[in-house]
């Protein structure tokens, strides 16, 4: 029993002296590297990896990003002959992180803390350090919907610390660390390079401290080939469809209106089937517009088709096959042409942003 006490002890006398040294060299976790009469710079990159899925109506997007931190402690440098570095990553960078000084920044505009899926710590003999994490956040944004399925968006992702005053830390940015990932795909969007913005604001809540921020504006451009190919173009070809009637002579009327409606609730059960891909937002988009145009259209072409037929019954033939025959041509041309200046209406209309967070 004594045996086991005394191995017991030496063990835990080990982990002591070997904690003790680990904790040599090891900056003050409350105070950045002290600087002479400048704040401490950290350049800062940001990379976007894949984008998750956006949640339309909270105005939440959920991605997968890469943040790269390069700053330089000399209180962390050491001896090194052939000038490696040491590596450290996941629970190990993180426990190395925890007992040393780091900047840890924060997402201003984030819904919810940020789920860390790979770490890597690398510390150089001269005390320069490069911290790179992969992690998935949902960020707030502030997208504008009318012109789906032709829009593109700003994504913004801030960062700030909430520790540290701008007399103490000021981020800088790192253009080597900032981009799109070449690992990005995304069947959606269209990515394309990053903007960043750096200064000093106002810390919220604080009459008297300003804080260093780092702001990446990404622009996304959605993909409209799929929305053109599967939505606009088949529903537009339905209500065209429904012009046929002018070229049919032979027919009563209740047949003549029953052809219209059928390729009206065609159209609208087209509609219900494609639902899921439409943004569920409480404002009218371009691609609502069009389709709202083509019932409006439908009903048009009913009206018309039973004054004509009315025409007929009263004896006026000539009337009857004169509207007829321009009504062949006309229609079509009529219905692309509202459809066509509903695209340009939307597309130079002037965006508001909506807030629609809960």
């Amino acid at each position: 029993m004594r045996h086991f006490q005394f191995i017991t002890l030496f063990i835990l006398l080990l982990y002591s002296i070997g904690s003790y040294s680990y904790a040599q060299g090891l900056p003050d976790t409350n105070t950045p590297p002290s600087t002479i009469e400048q704040s401490f710079e950290v350049n800062t990159g940001l990379y976007l990896m894949h984008i998750i899925k956006i949640d339309q109506p909270n105005q939440i997007l959920s991605g997968l990003f890469e943040i790269t931190m390069l700053w330089k402690d000399d209180r962390l440098a050491f001896q090194s002959n052939e000038g490696t570095p040491k590596i450290y990553s996941g629970a190990e960078a993180d426990k190395i992180l925890a007992a040393m000084w780091y900047p840890d920044p924060e997402i201003v505009n984030q819904a919810s803390k940020p789920s860390i899926q790979k770490s890597n710590l690398a510390i150089f003999p001269d005390g320069s350090v490069k911290y790179r994490y992969i992690f998935s956040a949902d960020v707030l944004t502030e997208f504008d919907y009318t012109r789906f399925p032709f829009d593109d968006q700003e994504l913004r992702v801030e960062l700030q610390s909430f520790t540290y005053n701008s007399d103490q830390l000021v981020f800088k940015a790192s253009e080597q660390y900032t981009g799109i990932s070449s690992l990005f795909r995304s069947d959606d969007w269209i990515a394309y390079p990053i903007s960043v913005f750096t200064g000093v604001k106002r810390a919220f809540g604080y009459e008297t401290q300003d804080r260093s921020y780092i702001l990446y504006e990404i622009k996304l451009e959605r993909r409209a080939q799929f929305y053109i190919l599967r939505i606009i173009i088949p529903f537009c070809f339905f209500i065209l469809m429904a012009t046929c009637v002018f070229w049919i002579h032979w027919v009563s009327i209740d047949r003549r209106v029953s052809i219209v409606v059928a390729f009206a609730l065609t159209s609208v059960a087209f509609n219900f089937l494609v639902l899921n891909y439409l943004p569920s937002v409480p404002y009218k988009t371009m691609l609502n517009a069009i389709i709202t145009a083509g019932y409006f259209m439908s009903g048009i072409l009913i009206v018309t088709t039973i004054t004509f037929e009315l025409l007929k019954e009263q004896g006026r033939e000539k009337a009857w096959h004169l509207g007829n025959s321009i009504c062949r041509f006309v229609f079509p041309v009529f219905m692309i042409t509202v459809w066509l200046l509903i695209y340009y209406i939307f597309l130079n209309k002037q965006l508001q942003i909506v807030y629609l967070i809960r």
